[in-house]
């Protein structure tokens, strides 16, 4: 008996848990996930206090505990000390002791960059600038601006400025900078309590965190100018732009032959072949004797991929060398080998149809777009127009202008406006698209279907371009974009003046430019050592919104000096 009371008393503890555990159910523990950023609550000494001791400690307090690391790799303290700073956390507290002390009348500024954050790794929204003085009074100069990239406003990037009159010519691979801050969320940064002098600023993102520019692993932001502070003490509208600064030529690193007439290279890096006046590709037999390809060209899907097709069939092991290849900043091989081998297999393969923008059965196609089509190898171009057409829904052929790009990019520019809300036939006769061993195109008939847009129910974006500065040199180049996405188009203004985007979908817009000083078709982003200052680069400062049947117009904005 008592062990059977004991089984009833100890199942109905069991039971009377697990009731108490179902009746608890509802919101899981610890209330709202903390999506608030982390921010300073207290600085000592406080910002702007001046006779400050030569042995003072600094201390920073947070509103709440913070990751560490996030914080002391977003740590700057201008001037530098000669050694490193002593950091001692004790909670949401953090001390700071500068080896051998502060210097006597000296402006000093802590900065805290954006790219702190908290443990649930929430990041500061901007930097934070504590200054402060050792002698009577403050300097007050300012510099404001912004950092982009390629995508957009480029946050948690680590901005630099070197005093001229300290430095006066910084390398940022090399030399410590005088005054550091950190870009927020929208790209801006700020320079806070300068000397009156010159300013040299840059811009990078610190991988390493160790307050040098990394060279090939690390963008670079470098200026179109000088910032004075000497005649004003406050200067906005700085424009820095990333990007990846290049010192070696493209080189192969890899090569392979899907049959005997053909070699696939892949570079180092893309290739730039407007840079690379009197290249040369040479396939060398290892018993002597030379192979000059028939066809050499980059894909310009992925320009680090070179096509070599050959006249005469290839095999073994062979050697492949490049002469005079340039990237897109003008490195340039003088020469390159790369060994290889090839299986003397004939080229039975046929091409076909790789890719074509717009894409097969589109709806929504410009009522001036123009056609592009990739084929997956080099095709004979000789003769292949005729073999081409765009029909609409009657049959009858409309007027297209048709460009060859490489020997696999085909594109068509209607000669007139397209009819609209009906179907159009691109049609491909494969018979006549025939590579370089005679093996035609896969399907007898290729056929696309598309169908444009009536002209209405698009609309525009215009506006003036205008350069501050009175001596600027070369034509304006208008890059509209969409904020996400890689959709973008490009117009081209001999000098500033009017500019008008036609046949634009309703949605929004990022518009920006840059002034082509040497006339070579790219924005240059000039270099740190010796200087070479980048071509001028403006973003504009609102995104645009476009509707239907409404031009947006008045997208007025300058180049600045």
């Amino acid at each position: 008996m008592k062990n059977n009371s004991r089984f009833v008393l100890g199942t109905a503890v069991v039971l009377l848990a697990v009731w108490v555990a179902c009746a608890r159910q509802g919101f899981p523990p610890g209330g709202p996930v903390d999506r608030t950023p982390p921010h300073v609550v207290r600085t000592y000494p406080q910002s702007g206090a001046v006779r400050v001791p030569l042995d003072a400690v600094i201390e920073v307090e947070f509103n709440e505990r913070v990751r560490p690391g996030t914080v002391e790799d977003a740590l700057f303290l201008s001037p530098a000390p000669l050694e490193p700073l002593r950091l001692k956390w004790k909670g949401r507290r953090l001390r700071i002791r500068v080896p051998g002390g502060l210097r006597p009348d000296r402006t000093y500024v802590l900065t805290i960059g954006a790219g702190a954050r908290d443990l649930r790794n929430n990041m500061m929204r901007e930097s934070v600038l504590l200054a402060f003085s050792t002698g009577d009074s403050l300097d007050r100069g300012e510099i404001g601006g912004w950092v982009f990239s390629a995508d957009g406003p480029a946050a948690g990037v680590l901005v630099a400025a070197y005093d001229l009159a300290e430095q006066p010519q910084p390398d940022p691979a090399r030399d410590a900078a005088d005054y550091f801050s950190q870009t927020g969320e929208d790209g801006r940064f700020d320079l806070g309590y300068l000397r009156r002098s010159r300013y040299r600023v840059f811009a990078w993102k610190d991988r390493d965190a160790n307050r040098l520019w990394g060279v090939g692993d690390e963008d670079l932001g470098v200026p179109w100018r000088d910032v004075s502070l000497l005649d004003s003490l406050r200067r906005g509208g700085v424009l820095l732009r990333l990007a990846a600064l290049d010192t070696l030529p493209p080189r192969a690193v890899d090569a392979r032959s899907p049959d005997s007439r053909h070699v696939d290279v892949r570079l180092s890096e893309p290739a730039d072949l407007t840079r690379s006046a009197g290249w040369s590709a040479v396939i060398l037999r290892p018993h002597g004797g030379r192979v000059v390809p028939s066809t050499a060209f980059l894909d310009d899907r992925n320009p680090d991929r070179l096509h070599l097709v050959t006249g005469e069939d290839l095999s073994g092991s062979l050697s492949l060398v490049l002469r005079g290849l340039a990237d897109a900043w003008g490195n340039r091989a003088e020469s390159d080998t790369l060994r290889f081998d090839v299986e003397a297999r004939p080229d039975t393969s046929r091409p076909r149809l790789a890719e074509s923008i717009p894409a097969d059965s589109s709806r929504a196609i410009l009522p001036r777009q123009r056609f592009d089509i990739w084929f997956s190898e080099a095709v004979d171009t000789a003769g292949t127009l005729r073999a081409v057409a765009l029909l609409d829904t009657a049959g009858e052929s409309l007027p297209v202008t048709a460009t060859w790009h490489t020997p696999a990019h085909l594109s068509l520019n209607p000669s007139a406006t397209l009819p609209a809300r009906c179907w159009l036939r691109l049609t491909l006769d494969g018979p006549r698209f025939r590579d370089f061993a005679g093996n035609a195109l896969a399907d007898s008939t290729v056929t696309l279907w598309f169908q444009a847009v009536q002209r209405d129910t698009l609309s525009s974006i215009s506006g003036r371009i205008t350069d501050q500065r009175p001596d600027g040199k070369g034509p304006v180049h208008l890059i509209l974009r969409r904020p996400q996405g890689d959709w973008r188009r490009e117009i081209v203004l001999p000098a500033p003046g009017p500019y008008l985007f036609r046949d634009l979908f309703p949605g929004l817009y990022v518009l920006e430019l840059y002034r082509d000083r040497n006339g070579d078709g790219q924005w240059s982003p000039g270099w740190p050592r010796p200087f070479e200052p980048a071509e001028r680069y403006v973003v504009y400062p609102d995104t645009i919104k476009v509707r239907a049947r409404w031009a947006n117009e008045g997208n007025d904005f300058a180049i600045p000096w």
